[in-house]
């Protein structure tokens, strides 16, 4: 057994002892009746593109984060109910081109946003480039939400906007003890967020946004574009343009010369006050990638 697997298996076996204090000082009741239900962790990668957004941390821990900084949200879809839950597990991630942000000025303590209710214990070894976890939530139903987020900067210019490389479940029981069937996920979402009709990237969608979408359409020789043939043409729109539907002004599934037009139309109408479509407003593209 080498250095590496013998620091995991001591880090996980500390992380069940916390767990299991945890669980005795909230008073779960060890004899519940086991759990019918099953359950998978979901990841979602994304570009923290406003601060504000992260209402789970003090003003401190916000002061170490910025616009650009990547969060890596995990959420717990539960099939079924379950009263209270134990999990433990560990996330592999990107340590060449990525780093943890601390929370403070202890290289351990990582900065996280964990659910509000409950006992959350975490560790972080940068050489390895290992996150691991476990925590006890009190009896009660749990339901499918949100669970843990864990905060990244980018080290290096590579073109990637996933950190995570492996996320596996050592763990998961309900509040009495009972094994939860749950598969370690094997993709994540990356999600990346994008303003309907704004393609140079200023946040707006205006009048240069139109004139954009009309020359990028010359430029590709045809009058429209669908989300199948979307491929053939990207390379004819510029990089601040990240998905078909961010083209797509009017939603009809085709880029043409009247999605030029409906972004006039909303932002003249915009001008007065009087708009009320979805033209101008942040949506969200998620690309699929297997870990």
């Amino acid at each position: 057994m080498n250095r590496t697997m013998t620091k995991n298996i001591c880090l996980v076996a500390a992380f069940f002892i916390t767990a299991i204090l945890a669980v005795l000082m909230m008073g779960n009741n060890a004899g519940a009746t086991a759990s019918a239900a099953s359950a998978e962790f979901e990841l979602y990668s994304r570009v923290i593109t406003d601060l504000s957004s992260e209402d789970g941390l003090s003003q401190s821990e916000l002061s170490r984060i910025d616009v650009g900084d990547y969060a890596v949200d995990v959420y717990l879809k539960v099939d079924g109910t379950m009263s209270g839950i134990q999990a433990a597990f560990q996330m592999n991630y990107d340590n060449v081109n990525f780093e943890t942000i601390y929370a403070n000025d202890v290289e351990d303590d990582y900065l996280y946003r964990p659910l509000r209710s409950g006992a959350f214990a975490v560790a972080n070894e940068p050489e390895l480039g290992v996150l691991s976890a476990v925590c006890a939530l009190p009896s009660g139903t749990i339901k499918s939400g949100y669970f843990m987020t864990i905060y990244f900067e980018k080290k290096t210019d590579v073109d990637s906007d996933n950190p995570v490389t492996d996320f596996i479940v050592v763990e998961l029981e309900d509040g009495g003890g009972n094994p939860v069937p749950c598969p370690s996920p094997t993709y994540v979402s990356v999600v990346y967020p994008y303003i309907l009709g704004d393609l140079n990237g200023d946040g707006i969608a205006d009048a240069d946004d139109a004139s954009l979408l009309l020359a990028c359409l010359e430029d590709s020789n045809t009058i429209s574009i669908t989300e199948l043939t979307w491929v053939l043409y990207d390379d004819n729109f510029p990089a601040t343009v990240i998905c078909f539907e961010q083209v797509d002004a009017n939603q009809d599934g085709y880029i043409m010369e009247n999605d030029a037009d409906e972004i006039l139309s909303a932002y003249a109408s915009g001008m007065f006050g009087n708009y009320t479509g979805d033209i101008g407003t942040e949506k969200v593209y998620y690309v699929t990638v297997n870990i």
